[in-house]
C-alpha cells in the first residue's frame, strides 16, 4: 500500500471513531416507571469531568455529535445521598435554543441495604428526568436519564435533579448539568439592574441589547413602563460575528431618574419586532432604593424538598454608614401560614461586627401540598427601629413547596 493510502485510511478510521450521533427521543415531561431505563445508556453523554477526546459543535438540526469519554471505575464513583454516580455534574456544551439534549446518569446503590425511589424532582420545566421508581438492592444499578429541551432559554444555564428515597440518614440525591444556549434572538442581559441608590439619587446608564441571528429583524416600537422614572433609548445597530454566526444588534439605554420611597422599584420595557416568533421582547428594569440601614437579605425566600424539614434563616441588620447607629424596637411576623411553624428572634449582639444586628427565623416545611399547586409561602417580617429616616423595614416572605 501507497503511503498516501495508508494516510487516508488512517485519517478515515480516525474520523470513523470520533463522529458519534446521537438523537434525542424523549420529549415528554415526565418521571416514567419504564423498564427502558437500562436501554438509555445508549445515549449517554459525557461528563464534564472526564476526558473529551472530541469538541462537537452545535447544530441547527437538533442532532450533535456527542463527545466520548475514558471509562471511570466504580472506586471513583462520587457519592450523593444513597447512591454513588459515574458522574454527577454534566456540561452540554454549546446548543441551538432549537436543540434537544440527553444524559444518563449511571449509578448504584452504596447502602448495604435496599433503598426505594420515591420522587424524581425537577428544578425547571425544561428538564424531563425518567428513572424507573423502585427499590435497588445493595450494589445495584439504575439509570437516570434527563433531557434538556433548551427552547426559550438564553446563555449559560445550570439545572438539578434530586432523586427523594425512604433512606434515612441521606435520602437526598443530586445531580446537574449544564449547557450554554445559543438563542436565535437573544436579550443580554435578561434582566437590568440599576443598583442600589440612596433616596433620591438617580442611577448611571446602562445599555442592553438585542442580538440577533434572524438578519431580517427590525424593532417597530419601543415602550418604558414608567417613562418618566426609567426612560428608555434605541442606539446603533451593529453587525458582527457571534458563535460563527452573522448576527444584527440593536443597542438600548436605559436609567432610573431616582424616587425617595424605599423599596424595590421595577418597571417593564417593551420591544415589538417584525419577527413572527418572538413578536413581543419584555425587558424587566429593577432600582433598589436604600437607607441607611443595610438588610440583608431584603427578600427571603423558603426551601425544601422534603415534609416537616427544618430550616434556618439568618437576617443582618447594619448600617451603611460608619457613624449610623439604630436599635430595633420591634421584631415580627406577619401574614404567615401556621403550617410553617415560623418563629423569629433577635441574636446576641456580636462584637465583631459593630453596628449590626442578627435576627433567626426558623420552621418547617408543610406536612402535606397540594399535588398540583404546591403550598406558596405567604407573609412578611416587619422590623420597627429608632431610626427617624428608615422607621420601618418589611422582609417579603416567599417560596414554593412541592413534593
Amino acid at each position: 500500500m501507497r503511503p498516501t493510502q495508508i494516510l487516508a485510511t488512517a485519517i478515515l478510521a480516525f474520523a470513523t471513531l470520533f463522529s458519534a450521533a446521537c438523537s434525542d427521543a424523549s420529549s415528554s415531561a415526565q418521571t416514567t416507571n419504564s423498564s427502558n431505563a437500562a436501554e438509555a445508556t445508549a445515549d449517554a453523554s459525557t461528563p464534564s469531568a472526564a476526558k473529551l477526546t472530541s469538541s462537537p459543535k452545535p447544530s441547527d438540526s437538533g442532532v450533535r455529535a456527542e463527545p466520548t469519554t475514558e471509562d471511570v471505575p466504580k472506586a471513583k464513583w462520587k457519592r450523593s445521598g444513597p447512591f454513588k454516580f459515574k458522574f454527577v455534574d454534566y456540561d452540554f456544551g454549546d446548543m441551538r435554543d432549537t436543540e434537544k439534549r440527553s444524559v444518563v446518569y449511571d449509578f448504584f446503590n452504596a447502602e448495604d441495604h435496599p433503598v426505594r425511589i420515591l420522587e424524581v424532582k425537577k428544578s425547571c420545566g425544561c428538564t424531563y428526568p425518567e428513572l424507573e421508581l423502585r427499590v435497588y438492592q445493595p450494589g445495584e444499578e439504575g439509570h437516570l436519564k434527563v433531557t434538556f429541551d433548551g427552547n426559550h432559554r438564553q446563555g449559560q444555564d445550570l439545572k438539578h435533579v434530586t432523586i427523594v428515597t425512604d433512606n434515612p440518614e441521606e435520602p437526598l440525591a443530586k445531580v446537574s448539568f449544564k449547557a450554554y444556549i445559543i438563542a436565535r434572538i437573544a436579550i443580554e442581559p435578561r434582566s437590568v439592574f440599576l443598583g442600589m441608590l440612596s433616596r433620591g439619587e438617580a442611577s448611571k446608564p446602562k445599555d442592553f441589547r438585542i442580538v440577533s441571528r434572524n438578519l431580517d429583524l427590525q424593532i417597530e416600537s419601543i415602550e418604558s413602563g414608567d417613562p418618566d422614572r426609567f426612560p428608555l433609548t434605541q442606539g446603533k445597530v451593529e453587525h458582527t460575528v457571534d458563535h460563527g454566526d452573522d448576527v444584527v444588534v440593536y443597542n438600548f439605554t436605559t436609567s432610573f431618574k431616582g424616587d425617595f420611597a424605599i423599596d424595590q422599584h421595577k418597571t417593564i420595557l417593551k420591544i415589538k419586532t417584525n419577527d413572527k416568533e418572538k413578536k413581543h421582547i419584555n425587558v424587566v428594569v429593577l432600582a433598589q432604593v436604600v437607607g441607611p440601614i443595610n438588610v440583608v437579605p431584603f427578600k427571603l425566600q423558603l426551601r425544601g424538598v422534603l415534609p416537616n424539614e427544618e430550616f434556618t434563616h439568618k437576617i443582618q441588620l447594619g448600617p451603611r454608614a460608619k457613624d449610623t447607629r439604630f436599635a430595633i424596637k420591634e421584631a415580627r411576623l406577619i401574614g404567615t401560614q401556621k403550617e410553617l411553624h415560623l418563629e423569629l428572634k433577635q441574636l446576641p449582639v456580636d462584637p465583631k461586627r459593630n453596628g449590626w444586628v442578627a435576627l433567626e427565623l426558623t420552621g418547617k416545611t408543610p406536612a402535606r401540598v397540594d399535588k398540583k399547586l404546591g403550598f406558596q409561602v405567604k407573609g412578611s417580617i416587619y422590623i420597627r427601629t429608632d431610626l427617624a429616616e428608615q422607621p420601618e423595614i418589611i422582609i417579603p416572605l416567599s417560596g414554593l413547596f412541592r413534593y
